[in-house]
């Protein structure tokens, strides 16, 4: 949600550069990568949240009774090790 606060941001303030009478090519350039970097953060965020969740779930069918933050920890652990250790699939 933070990413998609700072991506809206970014096209506001890009906005404010249409609004000059000039701007130059350079700025639409970097603004450009840096929208197309901001995108690969959100997707790359929402991929994590689809296997945090799913891992989540997993442990919610076995262990119904386990504290949440509990299950939050051992996820965040597994996701790590995914990323860690490619060979790991979540």
């Amino acid at each position: 949600m933070k990413v998609l606060i700072i991506q809206l941001l970014m096209t506001l303030f890009f906005l404010g550069f249409l609004s000059k009478s000039e701007f130059d090519e350079s700025e639409i350039l970097e603004f450009q990568a840096s929208l197309k970097t901001v995108q690969a953060f959100v997707k790359a965020d929402k991929e994590r949240l689809v296997k945090v969740k799913k891992v989540t779930n997993i442990i919610d069918n076995y262990n119904p009774k386990m504290e949440m933050d509990l299950k939050q920890a051992i996820t965040a652990e597994i996701y790590n090790m995914s990323v860690k250790y490619p060979n790991l699939d979540m």
